[in-house]
């Protein structure tokens, strides 16, 4: 059975939208405290704005909404405030984020898919409230599904992107995989794609996995053992090239593991 045939027929999907909620919460504290929310950008606002954002300067009250988003993170996570909670953080998060694409906007976080997850979530959780009990866990189903092809368009557009770029040199001759990781890399990884062979099977497997996945996201019997090379695959790029694109993979054992 294909993932499109159980789209509204999932089983347990606000069960395991609970468990996405809880990545969620987890995830959005992280970001929250890292360097792109911090200091820097409100420090050097007055030089970095964009004049043609329709958000205004939030200038000290930055730190406040950073602070505030934190937190509510920390109560969606465990569970507390319930919907309320989970609305506050969509919108609290949303205007931190687009605050930060206003001093960076070439250089903006890569966290849609949070937000997606967040705003999917939020619709399962007020459903229950607006519809009988069989059409609101028809339309968590459905949310779940959502999410589950997010994470399949997120691949596929990387491929994409890569084929619109490079071409097939870039998966057949690594010349980009070679330059990123002798740049950023580490130690081991410039060892790796120092050797050609290496460096073209990396790409081939790069190519092939992010192309494919989608493919895996379709058929929801591969769902655990997508997870598992999808979380090998960024492991793996992490170890050798120092990108982890964790905010993604930490949510598969939610959305392809739990029972």
């Amino acid at each position: 059975m294909m993932l499109w045939e159980l789209a509204f027929s999932q089983p347990d999907a606000m069960h395991r939208l609970e468990w996405v909620r809880m990545t969620l919460g987890g995830t959005i504290f992280v970001l929250s405290r890292m360097p792109p929310y911090g200091r820097f950008y409100t420090e050097n606002e007055a030089t970095l704005y964009s004049p043609g954002s329709w958000l205004p300067p939030l200038g000290r009250l930055q730190p406040l909404l950073r602070t505030g988003v934190s937190l509510l993170a920390l109560l969606v996570a465990v569970g507390l405030g319930g919907l309320g909670t989970a609305v506050a953080l969509l919108l609290a998060f949303g205007l931190l984020d687009r605050y930060l694409a206003s001093l960076s906007p070439r250089l903006w976080n890569n966290v849609f898919h949070v937000h997606l997850f967040l705003l999917g979530y939020c619709i399962a959780r007020a459903a229950p409230l607006l519809a009988p009990p069989a059409q609101a866990e028809r339309l968590a189903s459905f949310m779940l599904t959502a999410m589950q092809f997010q994470v399949g368009l997120v691949y596929l557009l990387a491929g994409i992107s890569k084929l619109r770029v490079g071409g097939l040199e870039w998966f057949t001759q690594g010349r980009t995989l070679l330059a990123s990781t002798l740049f950023r890399g580490t130690a081991l990884g410039r060892r790796v794609v120092a050797v050609p062979a290496a460096r073209r099977a990396m790409g081939l497997a790069s190519g092939a996995f992010e192309l494919g996945a989608p493919a895996l996201v379709l058929w929801p019997a591969m769902h655990p053992w997508l997870a598992v090379m999808a979380i090998s695959f960024h492991l793996g790029v992490l170890l050798l090239m120092r990108i982890s694109f964790w905010h993604l993979w930490v949510f598969f054992p939610a959305l392809f593991i739990t029972p």
